[in-house]
Parts: structure tokens; sequence; C-alpha cells
């Protein structure tokens, strides 16, 4: 099995958190504003 194969075999998995705090600074007129926080610990 060449790299290209292997590379083209394996599936791509997207694996990432959304920490934040109710407290974080926002921008102008965000779209969503947290109410709650959801830190690390909560994983």
């Amino acid at each position: 099995m060449t790299n290209s194969d292997l590379a083209a075999s394996t599936p791509v998995v997207d694996a990432h958190a959304h920490i934040f705090t109710k407290d974080m600074p926002l921008r102008d007129n965000p779209r969503h504003a947290p109410t709650y926080d959801h830190t690390l610990v909560d994983f």
C-alpha cells in the first residue's frame, strides 16, 4: 500500500471543542452570547 492509497482510505475526522465562559468578551452585535460557562472540565 502506498502513502496515497493510505491517505485515500483514511477517514477525515474533525475533532475540536468549543470552550467558552459567559464573561468572555464578545464582538459588537454577536449572533450568540453564552449565558453559561463551558470549560475543558465539562468535557
